[in-house]
Formats: structure tokens, C-alpha cells, sequence
């Protein structure tokens, strides 16, 4: 583009945008679809860059740039580049990297402090299972955490529970039971204040093991929210009112008569106007619903309901909802239910707890009994049975890995760090009395933010050659000594949501 764009002075065929500029565009009306056409991509940069011709003098490639920066300083700029910082100039730190000729895959550990939490404040929503893109991922973490924690609010559940935290800037929602252990109970606070809004109260009668609470992660939209129980109960409910939209059980729609032992734990996922969830029949294993109905929009037969959430990715082009069964994992058509293909691990009886990811155009996978597995795809998008690097040592039976970079990190009483570029190969293994069989991950570029033992939170050095916690703390009092918190935290923005034994916190990240 750039050479394009060098060619005279009435060319203007061509420009530089970032990846996820074309879709807006199209998406917004701007410009017609079809009309834009990519001519070539570069590799990963940080956000949005400008990119100036050789040929221009140096003054005026100085002139241009300090009057960028100036953006900064004026709000309607800002609104019409839809930033919060403007344009930023690169930090010395970033130059040298790129200088060295590796692959950048995140600022270094001593990146430039004008890096605040600014650059997170654009998070307004976490909107359900592991952030926005279901990878676990947030635009910013403090390079340390405050040495006396400030709880902006608190609010006692009734039941400690295991299902995660959605949350946007006005409102926060999770999962419980009433004190009779009968009834599910999904509880939406302001997320300013922690005053309760409103409540979705429903018999749910049954025991399984780790008490009877909803296991899913809430899923918030513009308008709506979707809970999910962990008896297989099913609400759309108004946003703002709580009012139910409409309701059903997936189980006994779908003629499910499965052994409830833990319960239907995966949280739905939202793919434009359809809802995914798996009930696990014979005749239904994976469904799609008309999300604002209810209705059936696809089926796919297949094996019993596993605990895993599904998520929507795309392999060479091809885009596919993967999601495990009992037995197996599959990838799926997201528009017609059609299976793409299907893999069966070699060793049975895995529980399919942790969620399989997404790494480059390759597929990690890992559970208990297989140990973790890299698989990478043919050009027409289906899986390769062979795996492409193993790693047996990282075992976990419930936690889902997050990949930073070319880095996997997962807790499975120790905390591994794995490099995936070439293969499953062991950087660092880390062991904290935090650690237990499950600790739940929200990582940024450098930093990982870990929820240990009885809610203490850990922050921890994302690009480090070694172990290295760089701070933390327990927000919530009384939870020392307490076996491991099961629940999805949030953040939005500088708060962190946060479960621990029968507490929902709203805290601050910052002092």
C-alpha cells in the first residue's frame, strides 16, 4: 500500500488500517461491502500505526507526527477516532525489540509507564464466559496491584457457587441458589454502587456434587441476558428489568436423560441472532436457537453433554463452532449445525472440564487424562488426528489455559508456562501456595492475573524467563485457608469482580 501510495501525488488507490477496520466499515455503512479489498497484511503491530513514506523530509515526518500525538488533546478528535488515548508514540523499549528482530508478542516487562489503565477503560463489558472474546484476555493489567486492597462494594451470596461473573459498566450479574437450596437465583447489582436491580427466581429442584448452584457464566447483550442453570433451565431476560423474554429446559426438550453429576456447566455462546448451547441427546448434542425466540434453528446429533465451553473460531478460512461431547470434540458449521469433523482422544474418560483454544490456526487442547495436545488444521479446516507437539505433564481436570504471545499458561497446582511456536516446550513451571486443581487466568499483553486459594489474587509476570509474582492480595477477609474458588472473575475497566466463598467484591485495581 505504502508503495502505492508513493507513486504520485493523485494516487490515493491505497492506505494502511488495522485488521479489524474492513469489517467495521462495511459493518457500519461506510463504505459498500465488497468495496474494500486487501491487498496484503502485515505482521502483528501494536493497535493502529502510521506508517510514513521514506521520501518524506524527516522535519515534516516530525511536524506530522507531534501534531498526532496532539490529538490527544482534543475530545472531539477522540470521539471521531473512537479512542480514549489518541494517537501514542512507540516507547524506546518497543523500538529496541523490534531492533532485535524477534517476534513481538507483547510489551517487556519494563515497558513504558506511561502505559496506564487508561488503555483498559475502552473494557466497558465483560459480557460473559472469559471477556469478550472468550479467550480470558484484557487490554490492561497494573503493573502492580495496590498493597491495601480497596473493596468498592460487597454483597453475601447464599451459597458459594461455581458460576463465573458477567459485568458491564452499569451492572454486574451471577448465579446462586435461595436458602432452601431449591430455587436458582441469578442476581443483577449496579456495578457502581452494588445495589441490587433485580432478580430471575425459579424452581430448580435436584443435587449434584459441589452443591446446586448454576455453573455458566451469565451472557449479557445490548438488551438481554441469557442464564443458564445447572439443571438445564434456560432464561432470556430483559437487560434493565429482568423480566423473562422466554424460557425453557434443554434437557427435556431435546429428550435428554443423561446423569446429572455436575450438572449442564457450559456457559451459551452468542454467534449473531443464534444461541449455542448443548444439551447433549442423541439427536441433539449441539443446538442453535433463534436467540430472540427461543426457537430451533439447527440440531446436531451426537454424544452426551460435556462441561466445556464452546467457542467460535475460523481455521485456514473456514469458520467453526468447536465444542466437546462426552467423548469427543467436534468443529461444527456455525450456520447449518453440519459437522466438519470430529476427534476422539486416545485415552477414554476424560470429563472435558477445561475449554479448548485457539492458537494461531492450531487448536490446544488438555485434560486429564491425555495431557495437553497441539493440533494443527488441513487447508479445508479440519483437524489433524496426529497431534503436533504434546506436553503429558500438564494434566488439569478443570482449568482452561491462556495463551499470551507464544506462551501458554495454566494452573494445575502448579502454575506451567509453555512456548507454542515450536512446539509444547516447558519455559517455567511455578509453584505458589495458591495453587490448587483449578485457578482461573485473566491475562493482558505482560501480565497474568490469577484468583488462587481462597480468593487471593495473584499478579504475575506474563514475558519472564522464571516464576515471578510480582504482587499480591486478598481482598476479601475471612477467606484464608479456604479451598479454591471455582468462579470466573471479570474486569472492567480498573474493577475487578471477584467470588470467593460466599462474597461477590467489586475491587479496585489501582490505589
Amino acid at each position: 500500500a505504502t508503495l502505492i501510495l508513493e507513486l504520485g501525488e493523485d494516487v490515493r488507490a491505497a492506505t494502511v488500517i488495522s485488521s479489524y477496520a474492513a469489517p467495521l466499515l462495511e459493518g457500519c455503512g461506510t463504505v459498500k461491502k465488497g468495496d474494500l479489498r486487501v491487498l496484503a497484511t502485515t505482521a502483528p503491530v501494536p493497535f493502529i500505526t502510521l506508517f510514513l513514506a521514506d521520501d518524506l523530509p524527516e522535519d515534516q515526518q516530525g511536524t506530522l507526527t507531534d501534531a498526532l500525538i496532539q490529538t490527544a488533546r482534543t475530545p472531539e478528535m477522540l470521539i471521531a477516532l473512537e479512542s480514549l488515548l489518541g494517537f501514542v508514540p512507540l516507547s524506546a523499549e518497543y523500538r529496541q525489540h523490534q531492533e532485535k528482530g524477534t517476534e513481538h508478542s507483547g510489551p517487556p516487562a519494563n515497558a513504558d509507564a506511561a502505559k496506564t489503565s487508561q488503555t483498559n477503560a475502552e473494557l466497558k463489558t465483560w459480557p460473559g464466559w472469559r471477556g469478550p472474546n472468550r479467550d480470558g484476555h484484557c487490554a490492561w493489567l497494573p503493573r502492580a496491584l495496590p498493597a491495601s486492597p480497596t473493596i468498592l462494594w460487597q454483597r453475601e451470596l447464599a451459597h458459594e457457587g461455581l458460576g463465573g461473573i458477567a459485568a458491564t459498566d452499569d451492572c454486574v450479574i451471577v448465579g446462586d441458589r435461595d436458602f432452601s437450596n431449591l430455587l436458582d437465583e441469578f442476581h443483577c447489582f449496579d456495578a457502581q454502587t452494588g445495589e441490587p436491580k433485580w432478580v430471575v427466581r425459579y424452581p430448580a429442584p435436584g443435587r449434584l456434587d459441589y452443591d446446586n448452584s448454576p455453573r455458566a457464566t451469565p451472557l449479557i447483550t445490548t438488551d438481554r441476558v441469557y442464564l443458564f442453570g445447572a439443571f438445564g433451565d434456560l432464561h432470556c431476560v430483559d437487560r434493565q428489568t429482568g423480566l423473562i423474554v422466554w424460557r425453557k429446559n434443554i434437557l427435556s426438550e431435546f429428550g435428554v436423560d443423561a446423569e446429572l453429576i455436575w450438572g449442564t456447566c457450559s456457559s451459551p455462546l452468542l454467534i449473531g441472532d443464534k444461541l449455542i448451547v448443548n444439551p447433549g441427546g442423541e439427536a441433539a448434542s449441539l443446538v442453535a436457537l433463534d436467540a430472540t425466540n427461543g426457537n430451533v434453528v439447527w440440531q446436531a446429533a451426537g454424544g452426551e453433554f460435556a462441561y466445556a465451553s464452546p467457542f467460535l473460531t475460523t481455521f485456514h478460512g473456514v469458520q467453526q463452532i468447536v465444542a466437546f461431547d462426552q467423548r469427543s470434540i467436534s468443529g461444527f458449521d456455525p450456520d447449518t449445525g453440519n459437522r466438519l469433523w470430529t476427534l476422539t482422544p486416545p485415552i477414554d474418560g476424560d470429563f472435558n472440564v477445561p475449554s479448548p483454544v485457539a492458537v494461531d490456526q492450531r487448536l490446544l487442547l488438555t485434560s486429564e487424562n491425555n495431557g495437553t495436545r497441539l493440533h494443527d488444521f488441513t487447508t479445508e479446516g479440519t483437524i489433524v488426528e496426529q497431534p503436533a507437539a504434546t506436553y503429558e505433564q500438564l494434566a488439569p481436570d478443570m482449568s482452561t489455559p491462556v495463551v499470551v504471545g507464544n506462551r501458554v499458561f495454566c494452573v494445575s497446582k502448579k502454575l506451567y508456562c509453555l512456548e507454542v511456536s515450536q512446539g509444547l516446550k516447558e519455559i517455567w513451571i511455578g509453584e505458589d501456595p495458591a495453587f490448587g486443581d483449578f485457578a482461573p487466568i485473566i491475562a493482558s499483553e505482560d501480565r497474568l492475573l490469577i484468583v488462587g486459594r481462597g480468593g487471593e489474587v495473584l499478579l504475575v509476570d506474563a514475558t519472564a524467563d522464571s516464576f515471578q509474582v510480582l504482587s499480591r492480595f486478598r481482598p476479601i477477609t475471612g477467606t484464608a485457608g479456604k479451598e479454591v474458588t471455582y468462579a470466573q472473575p471479570a474486569v472492567v475497566g480498573e474493577k475487578l469482580y471477584l467470588r470467593a466463598a460466599k462474597n461477590l467484591a467489586c475491587v479496585s485495581l489501582v490505589k
